[in-house]
């Protein structure tokens, strides 16, 4: 009697262990294991904050010498604020309202500016970390652009349709406010892509985000663009064309902070300092 009790015991510990691997077995089949930030696996980095090198916040006038190139808005819609109770000490305050760009051509929204870090000079992978503040009062009444990553010798190609041989890749918020990436590449019209998951931007606290960018090799569809929001993996595209010649690389962050077209109300969002990464 014993031993058949024993035996049962063993026989349904087996059975148990069977369920389990096959359950294993099936949760792994339906779901993607979970890619962890960039920022956890890239080591050299860079940081650009809108402080001094004695800590005194930049001033309007400061920021907008700071920056060359495309740009617009920094002397307006722009302040350096201190921050509390958080891992960076100041970010910036961006006024969504409407400024001539840096040609004194068109009315364009918030601020724009470019920062070109050059030790990405020969990067094929690179990693954007920062956090924002978008306050719990905004509707999202019209679609928007926040900073990401691109890729061009020529900055015109930013802001067209189809880029010849760059790239850029905006975080964006949409109308209703569900999270997106506003795409520019090689051979495609400019379109956003939204999460795997519907995910609308959280409000009232800074939230982290992250975003990965792998260049192809040379002559294939083998680029990766990730995104990280809050922590959460929402956008893990790969098979990308995201250059067409082997010399085409990462040049650095684009900060368009507005409305990417018409204009809406002039809230303020905060961002905090960038931090970029690469391989």
């Amino acid at each position: 009697m014993k031993s058949a009790n024993s035996n049962l015991v063993f026989n349904l510990a087996g059975g148990g262990i069977v369920v389990f691997v096959i359950g294993y077995m099936l949760l792994s089949f339906f779901t993607s294991p979970a890619v962890p930030a960039c920022s956890e696996r890239f080591s050299s980095g860079i940081r650009l904050g809108f402080s001094d090198g004695r800590g005194n916040l930049l001033s309007p006038v400061d920021l907008e010498a700071r920056f060359s190139g495309r740009k617009w808005g920094l002397d307006r819609n722009a302040a350096a604020i201190s921050v509390a109770n958080q891992p960076f000490d100041n970010a910036l305050q961006v006024k969504l309202a409407n400024a001539e760009d840096g040609d004194g051509g068109e009315s364009r929204s918030g601020v724009s500016f470019i920062w070109r870090p050059r030790e990405l000079a020969g990067a094929s992978a690179a990693c954007l970390s920062y956090a924002v503040f978008i306050p719990s009062t905004f509707k999202f009444p019209e679609s928007g652009l926040l900073p990401g990553l691109f890729g061009a010798t020529d900055l015109d190609e930013l802001d067209a349709v189809k880029p010849e041989d760059s790239f850029v890749a905006r975080f964006a918020w949409q109308p209703s406010g569900d999270v997106g990436v506003d795409v520019r590449r090689p051979g495609t019209g400019g379109y956003v892509e939204g999460a795997s998951r519907k995910m609308v931007w959280p409000t009232g606290r800074w939230v982290p985000v992250e975003q990965e960018v792998r260049l192809n090799s040379r002559g294939a569809a083998d680029g990766v663009l990730r995104t990280w929001i809050d922590g959460r993996l929402m956008l893990d595209r790969t098979g990308m064309r995201l250059r067409e010649i082997p010399s085409g690389g990462i040049s650095g962050v684009v900060a368009d902070i507005g409305y990417a077209r018409t204009e809406g109300p002039a809230i303020a969002l905060r961002v905090s300092p960038l931090v970029v990464r690469w391989q």
